[in-house]
């Protein structure tokens, strides 16, 4: 009988962005980011919301590993960084020193997240992030644990959901609310926006084969789900 393994994507909280720091560029000052205080607390309620797990990870982000410490402390097991499920690279655009997304190239998002070729120079393109997603994929579906914790980040989180046979569609990727619509054999994962919570994607298993997908979002972390038949 295939194994059941279970994976929870969390997407990091809310990050501060206050801070007086003369950063070198936008990637240093990405990867430096805090989490708010609201952010702390709802990683905390994050802890209470999912099944026990065997193995963490997080990207080399502060506030990816600040975002899952919690459920590592209630599992009593250390958060594991691993290069390979960091945020996809923006290239020069992560040279520059920006203070936050929104002062990206307006037409940046739509090109990515519309193209899945699309890179800037120097950068990663989503079929490049669902490349890295089917290498870590391979690894955690062969490895002996069953219930696995990954912080990490939208665009990743989005690069995953594809991998995995989603479809993932935007709305206008220019407002503040960015809509988006996740389906899985044309049931809806999540329909909404992003939001200052920890999104949280938990997928399982059988084999190498998804069975189903959970989301839980917004304020309450309500639970939205779709099986695959």
């Amino acid at each position: 009988m295939s194994k059941e393994t279970t994976i929870y994507l969390i997407r990091h909280g809310a990050p501060f962005m206050q801070l007086d720091y003369e950063y070198k560029d936008f990637h240093e000052r990405s990867e430096r980011m805090i989490l708010t205080v609201e952010g702390e607390q709802r990683a905390k309620e994050v802890t209470d919301k999912i099944e026990p797990v065997e193995k963490v990870f997080a990207s080399n982000s502060v506030r990816a590993i600040a975002t899952v410490k919690y459920i590592a402390h209630k599992n009593n097991l250390p958060v594991t960084v691993d290069n390979n499920i960091n945020e996809l690279s923006r290239g020069v655009l992560d040279k520059l020193k920006m203070a936050k997304l929104s002062d990206f190239p307006s037409d940046f998002y739509f090109k990515q997240f519309n193209d899945d070729n699309y890179k800037p120079e120097e950068g990663e393109s989503i079929n490049e992030g669902k490349a890295r997603v089917s290498k870590t994929l391979a690894e955690l579906l062969d490895s002996k644990y069953k219930k696995i914790a990954l912080g990490v980040h939208g665009v990743y989180i989005m690069c995953f959901l594809k991998q995995v046979g989603c479809v993932v569609k935007f709305g206008d990727i220019n407002k503040d609310e960015a809509m988006f619509t996740v389906t899985l054999n044309d049931k809806v994962v999540y329909e909404g926006g992003l939001s200052d919570n920890p999104e949280i994607f938990k997928l399982v298993f059988a084999g190498d084969k998804v069975k189903t997908i959970e989301s839980f979002i917004d304020k309450g972390l309500n639970l939205e789900s779709a099986k695959k038949s």
